[in-house]
């Protein structure tokens, strides 16, 4: 974080509470906060009860919640949705195409299209939440606030419950809602909104009874229904009726009234059918075709109306003794409350520098944003936060790409959590600066500050399903540190920036606009220099073959494996930024490091003798005998994989008694090394510069080489693990298959060149959490600060 004269901050103002609480005259210290009053608990009840909304709840509609007195204290409340069947249309046209048989009996199945609730639908379906009591709005909540908090707020031991709640698939989206539609989706639906007092067993409630002069009400704007379906069919000119159009794939088509295409063959009739699906469609003679040829099928459409089943809320009052009741009612209240303030958004309209400005006063704890690509919500993804819509090269049906987050079953082994998007590389934003009244307050150009470390200290968790959501608190933890501070409860004031004192500020952010789709593809080969492999047992400098002035290369890095007993070598593809690597401190030379039946490296060397791995490529376990007889060394792992295990095991560190050792891991995540005697590759000059190998050598079947060796076995060694680094960006990886293969590596420069399209635009959402008092006087709630 760099260093700025207003980081050497003074106090320019005081208010009542430094006066009266911090600086007390000499000699008369206050003793206000070491008083307890010590009362005896009450007796209390709690039940649950339905509350109906006053008007019409259904899609594109606007529905208001009254609560009830129907106790003292409420303390939880949650928004039940029943959904309507989308389902049963589809599986009637599904019924209807296989009724039609033609030719030698070919089931003319259905080819689409496939709809689906849209991905964490429970947070999609309410475009904004908003709590008031009186005329005061006292919290508002937008949907992809709803996501955010989420990801912030709910512990991981939550994780299945809430993700069955609001229909959240957090790792193959995309797969099971064409393949187990019934599986993904919910029929219905259960969100909580994370107002103050609605956050689980806590000290926080919102005493109703003492509200009995104002309407305490919530009011939900629910998203039409178009909004709420994703489908992965695009509006294609060139299928039925507009045959032989040139157009491309456009967007989703509408649910409400929408055909169906069925597999029709083309000697009667049939015509390519395009824009359907990503996955291939195996039926009447088609397998395996993205364009199978059909009709459109007769007959069957969605339904033109939907509606919901039901919608309500279920809430949870708590009654008191009479005695505690009626000191409620006659009570003035003051009340410590959260509040999430919007700022308006700001679009970025393809400029690589946004200054975004905060006029908003007030005591605020946090702020977080998110930038998302404008075209996301032309499908529907409302938490899409990443740089890039799809991968490398996708279009139409392969747009846009869903999370892949994966939380293992806990059963204390090699489990690991792998957050959505950890392998794409696909921060939106390079750096962010706060400044206020001209003069940085913070700056950092690590996208990581703010998406993972700042959580981690700050938060339930870091984010887990939509990975690119950034973070900066104002406030700090107690002296205890995080182990005291993850003990206390939410609600509690752990410090904030007065707003009120900071005029002009402003929130930099400098976007990440080079995009890895081929319509803003920014390299190519460089025509002035060839590419170059390097085959195992080679210790050159990338310099001795490239010019110094090379902006990146595309390379290719192969483990050794594939032999009949022993695990097959991992790949790794990607972009290496050489000009960046050449700015590491004291940098003296990349070099290439491939070892003969090991691993495939990139590492640079630095000032002091470090070294930096820029790329690992981990090599196959030895194995004594071919799969079937459970001898065959462990596979390498991949860059976000564990290496497998020796002896067609699982992917695992450990090993299996003396026989069978365990493999590698390259990744943080996954970090450790293959037991037994797997090792880790040391950043020093003089081991990159050797051929010394990590993996375990100590029983008769070594473990496999790479950035974190696999252990040994008598019987088969466990594989080595891949590794990249922040300077490799077009991550792809996996382990070889289909022949046996030494390690290599092969370098391709590459130049950059003017993007050939716009650059993309985002959408910037800033949310601001900010402590304010809701004051209870004769029935009647008011704020102590205004927004």
């Amino acid at each position: 974080m760099a260093a700025t004269p207003a980081s050497m901050l003074r106090i320019v103002s005081d208010g009542l509470q430094d006066r009266t609480r911090l600086n007390t005259p000499v000699g008369r210290p206050s003793v206000d906060f070491y008083r307890a009053v010590l009362r005896r608990r009450t007796r209390w009840a709690s039940q649950w009860r339905r509350v109906e909304f006053d008007n019409l709840a259904d899609f594109g509609r606007r529905a208001t919640v009254t609560l009830p007195i129907l106790g003292e204290l409420i303390t939880r409340v949650t928004l039940v949705v029943d959904l309507p069947d989308l389902y049963g249309p589809q599986y009637a046209a599904a019924a209807a195409a296989l009724t039609h048989t033609v030719g030698f009996g070919e089931n003319n199945c259905l080819i689409g299209p496939q709809w689906s609730w849209t991905n964490a639908i429970g947070h999609a379906i309410a475009s904004e939440i908003e709590l008031t009591i009186g005329d005061t709005v006292v919290d508002r909540l937008d949907s992809r606030l709803l996501e955010v908090l989420d990801e912030q707020t709910a512990p991981v031991e939550h994780w299945d419950s809430v993700n069955a709640m609001i229909g959240r698939n957090p790792s193959d989206f995309a797969q099971f809602r064409t393949t187990e539609p019934e599986r993904q989706q919910p029929t219905t639906l259960e969100i909580v909104p994370p107002f103050w007092f609605n956050r689980g067993p806590g000290p926080q409630a919102l005493p109703i009874q003492a509200l009995a002069k104002d309407k305490v009400q919530i009011t939900v704007s629910f998203r039409p229904v178009q909004q709420c379906v994703y489908t992965d069919a695009r509006v294609d000119q060139r299928n039925p009726p507009l045959v032989g159009a040139t157009d491309g794939p456009g967007p989703m088509p509408t649910m409400a009234g929408c055909g169906f295409y069925q597999h029709w063959p083309p000697g009667l009739g049939g015509v390519p059918i395009y824009s359907m699906t990503r996955e291939t469609l195996s039926c009447g003679g088609t397998e395996g075709s993205l364009t199978p040829d059909g009709r459109a099928l007769p007959g069957q459409t969605m339904p033109r109306e939907w509606h919901f089943r039901d919608a309500y809320w279920v809430v949870e009052y708590v009654s008191l003794e009479d005695r505690e009741a009626a000191a409620y009612r006659m009570a003035d209240l003051q009340i410590p409350i959260e509040q999430h303030i919007a700022v308006p958004v700001t679009p970025t309209d393809g400029r690589r520098h946004v200054r975004i400005p905060l006029p908003q006063g007030g005591l605020v704890r946090d702020m977080t944003w998110v930038a998302q690509r404008t075209e996301a919500t032309d499908y529907n993804a409302y938490f899409l936060f990443s740089r890039d819509l799809g991968p490398p090269d996708a279009s139409g049906s392969f747009i846009p790409w869903w999370p892949d987050a994966v939380v293992p079953d806990w059963d204390y082994g090699d489990g690991y959590i792998q957050p959505g998007f950890s392998t794409r590389r696909s921060d939106p934003i390079a750096a962010a600066a706060l400044w206020t009244r001209g003069v940085r307050r913070f700056e950092h150009e690590g996208p990581s500050l703010f998406r993972s470390l700042v959580p981690a200290l700050n938060c339930q968790r870091c984010p887990l399903v939509d990975r690119y959501i950034y973070r900066y608190d104002f406030g700090f933890w107690p002296t205890g540190g995080l182990e005291e501070a993850l003990g206390l409860p939410l609600d509690q004031v752990r410090g904030f920036s007065n707003w009120d004192k900071l005029p002009q500020k402003e929130l930099a952010l400098t976007m990440n606009t080079d995009c890895t789709g081929a319509s803003n593809a920014t390299w190519e080969d460089d025509p002035t220099q060839p590419a170059v492999l390097y085959p195992a047992n080679t210790l050159a400098t990338v310099e001795s073959d490239f010019a110094e002035t090379t902006q990146a290369f595309r390379v290719g890095l192969g483990g050794a494996g594939g032999a009949a007993t022993d695990g097959n070598g991992a790949f790794v593809t990607g972009i290496i930024d050489y000009q960046a690597v050449r700015r590491l401190p004291g940098f003296t030379g990349l070099w290439v490091r491939t070892n003969t039946g090991g691993s495939a490296a990139l590492v640079a060397l630095g000032g002091g003798g470090v070294a930096t791995w820029i790329a690992v490529a981990g090599a196959g376990g030895a194995g004594s005998t071919i799969d079937a007889s459970g001898g065959r060394g462990g596979h390498a792992g991949s860059a976000v994989e564990i290496g497998w295990q020796g002896g067609n095991g699982t992917q695992t560190h450990d090993a299996s008694g003396n026989d069978l050792g365990g493999g590698g891991g390259g990744r943080l995540a996954a970090a450790g090394v293959g037991l037994p005697d797997g090792s880790q590759m040391p950043t020093t000059a003089a081991f990159a510069l050797s051929h010394a190998q990590t993996g375990g050598t100590g029983s008769a079947r070594a473990g496999g080489d790479g950035y974190m060796g696999g252990g040994s076995g008598n019987v088969a060694g466990g594989g080595g693990g891949s590794y990249v680094s922040r300077f490799i960006t077009g991550v792809a990886s996996d382990n070889r298959t289909g022949g046996i293969f030494d390690s290599f590596v092969l370098l391709t420069p590459l130049r950059r060149v003017a993007a050939t399209a716009p650059a993309p635009a985002f959408n910037i959402y800033v949310w601001l959490t900010t402590y304010n008092m809701l004051r209870i006087t004769s029935g009647r709630a008011g704020l102590l600060f205004s927004a």
